[in-house]
């Protein structure tokens, strides 16, 4: 019988008065602001229509996650400065990959690497730029080839808002695959 009496008194006096504070709240238009996720200066937004939305950037990541994703790729790389650290992949015992250097600049990371410098003659330029362009949209899934000062360069930028691993490890590993085959696949003629 107790039971009975309680459902009762939710469903006819809590009920309506949670009811009246919805109503009031929709009329009125309020927002209330939530705590963000640790380390942003952002705020939800919870409006009236129960929507939520994150007002500024979302939740970026730092560079102790940066530097998480790091280990977790369990590939060779070091710090080489603030927020710059040097990724060493490797295509076999036998060869050492150009380093991918991982660059935390917020709103963006950038990841890169040095493939070689350009040839000086203009048909081999030529030749090597059509097939840049055509690996960039056949063989690169993440990044692209691209030239720099007179070098050949393997470049990809990822937004810091919600990166997440696979993300960031997906970039790395086309970037190593990419350098891994760039000789065969840079081969013009």
């Amino acid at each position: 019988m107790t039971f009975i009496l309680a459902i009762l008194f939710i469903m006819f006096v809590l009920g309506p008065i949670a009811r009246a504070i919805a109503a009031s709240i929709e009329k009125s238009g309020e927002k209330r602001a939530l705590e963000a996720p640790t380390g942003t200066s952002e705020q939800l937004v919870a409006l009236s229509d129960g929507a939520e939305r994150w007002r500024g950037y979302k939740h970026m990541i730092g560079l102790e996650d940066l530097e998480s994703y790091l280990i977790r790729t369990e590939l060779d790389y070091e710090e080489i400065g603030e927020g710059i650290w040097a990724v060493h992949p490797s295509a076999g015992e036998e060869e050492q990959l150009p380093a991918i250097l991982v660059n935390h600049a917020p709103p963006v990371i950038v990841l890169r690497s040095d493939v070689q410098r350009a040839p000086e003659d203009e048909e081999e330029q030529r030749k090597l730029y059509g097939r840049l362009l055509e690996l960039n949209a056949t063989e690169v899934v993440h990044g692209a080839y691209g030239l720099e000062n007179g070098q050949i360069l393997l470049s990809d930028t990822l937004e810091l808002a919600d990166l997440d691993f696979s993300e960031f490890q997906a970039s790395v590993e086309s970037i190593a695959l990419a350098l891994s085959s760039y000789k065969q696949n840079l081969e013009t003629d």
